[in-house]
């Protein structure tokens, strides 16, 4: 159990507090999110900060929506 402590431990060490996960400090990314919430979800966990993380998804979503539209 102290490895899955660890490995959880690190995961939300990269948990931004405006959402999203990056693998650094910084911006949080796409890729990195995907892999972070996936891994917590494996082990039956949340982002401490679900709602932010759901809101920075939904701005992607909404940002890559908008962008493929003006290509049409």
């Amino acid at each position: 159990m102290k490895i899955l402590n660890n490995a959880l431990k690190f995961v939300h060490g990269r948990e931004h507090e405006k959402g999203g996960f990056s693998i650094y400090k910084g911006i949080s990314d796409t890729k990195n999110t995907y892999y972070a919430v996936n891994i917590l979800k494996m082990f039956n966990k949340e982002p401490h900060n679900k709602e932010k993380t759901v809101e920075w998804v939904e701005k992607l979503c909404n940002l890559f929506n908008t962008l493929t539209e003006d290509e049409s």
